[in-house]
């Protein structure tokens, strides 16, 4: 592939920017990747497309764009924060045992009201149904 069919894959101008190139890509991936489509022809020419596009993207960072880095040179930066959740340790001082151990529950109004009222509610409602079953059964 060269530099021209690669832009044309893409759908841009011969002197588009790095910036530009790499939203390119994404629209194309993101418009047909194949995992999106479940007709298996559909498929077969998403997934030609989607290689098309990722083949291009490929050569043009190759040859025209050193100042993006290649893929393997990358490493992947997780972080303490995955998932939106932190996992990253706190200071063992500050961390009570209870909370190693996973046994601290902070209990707030929400959670009083809930199992205060909720769970005498459920069970009365469970009694009620075992009743009215029971009282079926027996005609």
């Amino acid at each position: 592939m060269n530099t021209d069919e690669a832009y044309r894959v893409l759908g841009l101008g011969a002197g588009a920017g790095a910036d530009d190139v790499k939203k390119a890509y994404r629209r194309k991936a993101l418009e047909s990747h194949p995992d999106r489509y479940t007709d298996p022809r559909d498929k077969a020419f998403h997934e030609k497309r989607f290689l098309e596009a990722r083949e291009a993207y490929a050569h043009l960072r190759a040859e025209g764009f050193p100042e993006l880095p290649a893929e393997s040179e990358v490493a992947p930066d997780f972080g303490p924060k995955l998932a939106g959740r932190s996992f990253a340790p706190r200071e063992t001082e500050d961390v009570p045992a209870s909370e190693k151990l996973g046994l601290q529950v902070p209990w707030r109004m929400e959670s009083i009201l809930a199992w205060g009222l909720g769970l005498p509610a459920a069970a009365l409602g469970l009694v009620y149904f075992v009743k009215l079953l029971v009282g079926l059964i027996r005609g």
